[in-house]
């Protein structure tokens, strides 16, 4: 569990917080702010490793990201299941970053829960290596809901690179 200690918010359990002494300005929380320490929420950060991902053409391919920079509530299985499944229900916010090589014609990245297509972070029709991104926000249970990158290319010789490239984060925006 990731603190941050906090000098100037006096003990509550926090729904908005004003920032700048203006009443307009307010930051929602998901988290709990006790004795002068901010909990952070569930978050991390996965990226795929120095060796590429091959992707077979026209094929749908979940991304292993397979190392973490950080994941403080052990929610991201970078070893099995290449997912993210939070263990509060709330909104949470998601993102990629796909760094494709080869020679291609067409990149997307998808993002998935619980095995089905949720969103598309890009699609587009390309020429040569590129690199493309997404952000995607969803609602989480808690229990069951996992999330996971999926990438889509034609070409052929395709990969997913490494680590500066290709990535997966994500953290809770607020509270079910």
């Amino acid at each position: 569990m990731s603190t941050i200690k906090v000098n100037t918010i006096e003990n509550r359990t926090g729904s908005s917080i004003t920032i700048g002494g203006s009443s307009t300005t307010s930051l929602n929380l998901a988290s709990t702010i006790t004795g002068g320490t901010l909990t952070m929420t569930p978050l991390f950060s996965a990226y795929r490793t120095s060796s590429g991902q091959s992707i077979t053409t026209a094929t749908l391919t979940k991304v292993q990201f397979n190392a973490e920079n950080y994941d403080p509530s052990n929610t991201f299985d970078s070893s099995t299941n290449y997912r993210f499944t939070p263990t509060t229900a709330g909104y949470y916010c998601l993102q990629s970053s796909l760094g494709y090589q080869g020679t291609i014609t067409r990149v997307i990245l998808l993002f998935y829960k619980n095995g089905s297509e949720y969103q598309r972070g890009a699609d587009l029709n390309i020429t040569g290596a590129t690199i493309i991104s997404g952000t995607s926000t969803m609602y989480m249970n808690g229990s069951t809901d996992y999330a996971e990158v999926y990438a889509y290319a034609t070409g052929s010789g395709i990969t997913v690179v490494n680590q500066k490239e290709t990535f997966f984060q994500g953290f809770k925006l607020i509270g079910a």
